[in-house]
């Protein structure tokens, strides 16, 4: 289960990304400014796949994934969805993406909803969006909120949907606080998601202006956590700031 929204500006974007997985999964890695040729890329890290979810670059470029659950898994081994956006990550723009995408051995994941953010997506009011059914990859035409969910699927669309119509977020703060929501109640409806065997285990924060570019991480329950690692980057120089060093240090000492 996973819920992804976003805001449009003229100069750019902001994604918001809860991710939810089981409470057995090993807990992600924070993000960090790698190099691949001449890119920057921020992500973090899922140590069990080795993968990630979400990546944002300096041509202020951002992937995400969703897992699709509701179809077929191709047989065989498969390759860790993760493994897609690490491959996508340096990528450039909408372009590069398609080529690269068409060219990788889909046939090997299991199904997921893919979405790539570009700077001019002011031109196109929405991202862009693929879906793998474990056969086809189709292009999607979406709107906020995109949601996955390994339970009750219509259910929980529905009424995460509905929240979001409701609150309809028009800045930052609104859009994170429906990303912390509880409501109707704390459980497996609400954004903020919590089940007896899977929660809420982080929430991501991306935003793209112009040629600056951050990623505020905030680990654990986003209902729980309101102090992000933040991770800056820019066309010249990126950096981590002392913003969440209190996260860090708890998590060296856990």
């Amino acid at each position: 289960m996973c819920t992804a929204s976003w805001i449009i500006r003229p100069d750019g974007y902001s994604l918001f990304f809860n991710r939810d997985e089981r409470r057995t999964r090993s807990e992600a890695l924070f993000p960090e400014v790698t190099r691949k040729a001449d890119m920057r890329i921020v992500m973090p890290k899922d140590p069990d796949g080795g993968g990630t979810w979400i990546a944002m670059n300096d041509a202020g470029v951002s992937v995400c994934l969703l897992n699709y659950y509701q179809e077929k898994i191709p047989p065989g081994a498969l390759v860790s969805r993760g493994q897609l956006v690490v491959s996508l990550a340096d990528c450039r723009d909408f372009d590069e993406v398609s080529t690269r995408l068409a060219a990788l051995p889909l046939d090997k994941m299991a199904p997921f909803t893919l979405l790539l953010f570009t700077p001019d997506i002011s031109q196109y009011r929405r991202p862009h969006a693929w879906q793998w059914d474990g056969a086809q990859l189709t292009p999607r035409v979406v709107t906020a909120p995109v949601i996955s969910s390994a339970v009750c699927l219509e259910e929980v669309v529905r009424s995460r949907t509905e929240l979001y119509c409701q609150l309809a977020p028009k800045n930052e703060v609104e859009a994170l606080a429906y990303h912390r929501s509880h409501r109707p109640e704390r459980g497996y409806l609400s954004v903020c998601m919590h089940r007896d065997d899977a929660c809420s285990v982080s929430l991501t924060h991306v935003s793209v202006s112009g040629d600056e570019m951050e990623m505020d991480y905030y680990p654990g329950s986003p209902c729980e956590c309101h102090a992000p690692v933040k991770t800056m980057i820019s066309r010249t120089d990126a950096q981590v700031t002392s913003g969440a060093l209190e996260a860090i240090g708890k998590r060296k000492h856990s």
